[in-house]
């Protein structure tokens, strides 16, 4: 009976989207309340002050062990949130949970600003974690947010992190007997390094974008988040293509300045144009093998529209 419940409440949750911007607002009024915790950059707090403030509240949510199997959130600057700080957020991932009957995971937010991203983790047994970008809630609709948090709760659903350990653990092993047995020596910290290295290729080759599409379907099929999910990649590749325009503005504005600049001056700023625009440029290229080859455990943003708008197309027929 209980069950019955928590199903209708999760769907009129899913049926009537909240206020736009809920989660934002929700945020702002943590960092206010909080105001050394959020404090990133500030000059005029000490560094430490905000570390010891963020720990104690950490400290009272989570013990010891319970902290160091959420290791990867503390290293992302993680601050946990509870139902009584963002009171919207942790209903959402609690009812969504709830309904797909997944432990709780601990929800963390990071305090780091320039943070636009999403993380899961949960590690043998324990219930897990998800942690939140600062900019990513502040520069995010409701409907994205839910979406990217529904993809992290897919991950945690699938026990993604765990097989990846799994897989890696195969593998480094696999690779030290052949090692051992071709080099017929004691491995040196070169030979270490290399291991490491190969293991991690292989599992990025064995695992592909495999679980990255899993959970991208779990936000689909289980979450109805499709919509979201759009909305948010549609987003990440406007925000791409406004680089490459920032960097023909610029260019524009640098052939209109010449008369105005000492010719030296001009010509540095022209080896510092392109010395930038080479930069990124290969960063572009970086991106472009990390999302169509399997040596990048995420696919591109145009295949993740085109997934979701399958999935929303197979769920409307």
């Amino acid at each position: 009976m209980n069950k019955f419940f928590l199903v209708i409440i999760f769907s009129l949750v899913m049926a009537f989207p909240m206020q736009a911007g809920v989660y934002k607002q929700e945020f702002e009024a943590l960092k206010e309340r909080k105001p050394i915790v959020f404090s990133d950059r500030d000059p005029f707090v000490n560094s430490s002050l905000v570390k010891i403030q963020k720990d104690i509240e950490n400290y009272k949510e989570l013990r010891f062990i319970q902290r160091l199997a959420r290791f990867p959130m503390f290293a992302m600057d993680g601050y946990v949130v509870t139902a009584e700080s963002m009171p919207k957020l942790y209903s959402y991932v609690e009812t969504m949970c709830a309904n797909q009957g997944i432990k709780m995971p601990t929800i963390f937010v990071s305090t780091k600003k320039g943070f636009f991203n999403a993380a899961a983790a949960k590690f043998f047994m324990s219930s897990g974690g998800i942690i939140v970008g600062h900019d990513l809630i502040l520069d995010s609709s409701d409907q994205e947010l839910e979406a990217i948090v529904a993809h992290e709760i897919g991950h945690i659903k699938h026990n993604h992190v765990n097989k990846i350990l799994l897989v890696k653990v195969s593998a480094t092993c696999v690779l030290l007997g052949l090692f051992t047995k071709f080099l017929k020596k004691n491995l040196t910290v070169v030979h270490h390094l290399a291991l490491a290295q190969l293991s991690s290729l292989l599992t990025s080759l064995i695992i592909g974008k495999k679980f990255e599409k899993e959970a991208d379907k779990f936000a689909c099929h289980e979450m109805c988040k499709e919509e979201g999910l759009i909305e948010f990649f549609e987003n990440l590749l406007k925000k791409e293509a406004q680089q490459d325009k920032d960097f023909d503005d610029t260019y524009i504005l640098l052939k209109e300045s010449k008369s105005s600049i000492e010719f030296s001056d001009y010509l540095g700023l022209h080896f510092n144009y392109y010395f930038a625009k080479s930069g990124h440029k290969l960063n572009k290229a970086y991106k472009w093998l990390y999302y169509h080859t399997p040596f990048g455990q995420h696919p591109s943003c145009q295949e993740r529209i085109k997934s979701a708008r399958r999935y929303k197309k197979q769920r409307s027929v």
